[in-house]
């Protein structure tokens, strides 16, 4: 079984694994985030590609909260 995002783009629950990791450590990189594969495996795909979808918001709202800040950099 596979989740499409509502771009078309096609997930395994492998796929959606890893990414929910990466996502996870480039939100906090001060700590790895390590997950349980067999929690996660137990997990619905549908609920997977929800954290996912979750945690892209997410990482886009760190650009949002801090976007003052870029822009200065931009400036220099």
């Amino acid at each position: 079984m596979c989740y499409i995002d509502e771009n078309g783009e096609v997930f395994s629950r492998e796929d959606l694994i890893k990414k929910i990791t990466s996502l996870l450590n480039r939100i906090d990189s001060q700590q790895e985030s390590i997950l349980c594969v067999d929690v996660m495996e137990s997990l619905e795909i549908s609920d997977l590609g929800a954290i996912y979808k979750g945690l892209l918001k997410k990482e886009g709202k760190e650009i949002e909260q801090n976007q003052e800040w870029l822009l200065g950099l931009a400036r220099l």
